[in-house]
């Protein structure tokens, strides 16, 4: 089964690699970033449970007021409320820092210190 599972994860990452190459031809990085965001998406919606959301864009918040920067990609969990109205007008989510399951930053390439 792990050789299946091998076989599998590496065709998916070929097919991926091959749409991350594709979404090079965009002049605009700030749609090459959304095509990236948008394929990364695209994969977790299709492997993670369905008790798990995946939200494009967005804040974190703690009971005490503080809010995070904007994020490319949330996961949120179905145990707490959500606030997802805005997103429907073009705006971007925010979730509780209780109901976030993961914060992910989309970036092409890494430095060192980044």
């Amino acid at each position: 089964m792990v050789k299946k599972l091998t076989t599998y994860f590496q065709n998916v990452a070929d097919v991926i690699d091959q749409k991350k190459n594709t979404s090079e031809v965009f002049a605009n990085t700030t749609d090459s970033g959304q095509t990236r965001e948008g394929i990364l998406k695209q994969f977790l919606d299709e492997h993670l449970p369905s008790r798990c959301k995946v939200v494009n864009g967005g804040f974190i918040f703690n009971s005490d007021g503080d809010e995070s920067s904007q994020i490319d990609l949330l996961i949120v969990n179905d145990l707490t409320l959500q606030f997802n109205y805005l997103q429907t007008l073009g705006q971007k989510s925010f979730t509780t820092i209780e109901g976030c399951l993961s914060a992910i930053s989309v970036k092409t390439n890494l430095t060192k210190n980044e």
